[in-house]
């Protein structure tokens, strides 16, 4: 390979919006927030009747699920934080 980019392994923290739920996980590169979110979705049994976006905290911001950890500009030790949005006036 003469590509002298990193392709290995990232290693990031995954958690929930509450920091009931944390992962310190390996993710590839080409990885997108969509396929991370739903690994974690179904590692933690989460609800499938919410919406869940993905925030970089490095960043302070909700990522598009299309965008790879590397066009994100994700690092080793970065935190990807998982958040349900609730339906305003949904009950449960």
């Amino acid at each position: 390979m003469s590509d002298t980019t990193e392709s290995g392994p990232i290693e990031v923290v995954v958690r929930d919006a509450a920091n009931a739920r944390i992962n310190k996980v390996e993710v590839l590169p080409d990885v997108t927030a969509q396929e991370l979110l739903q690994s974690a979705i179904g590692a933690w049994k989460l609800p499938d009747d919410f919406e869940y976006v993905v925030r970089v905290a490095r960043l302070g911001r909700q990522v598009l699920l299309s965008e790879t950890m590397t066009s994100l500009g994700v690092v080793a030790g970065d935190v990807l934080e998982i958040q349900a949005l609730a339906e305003a006036g949904a009950s449960r």
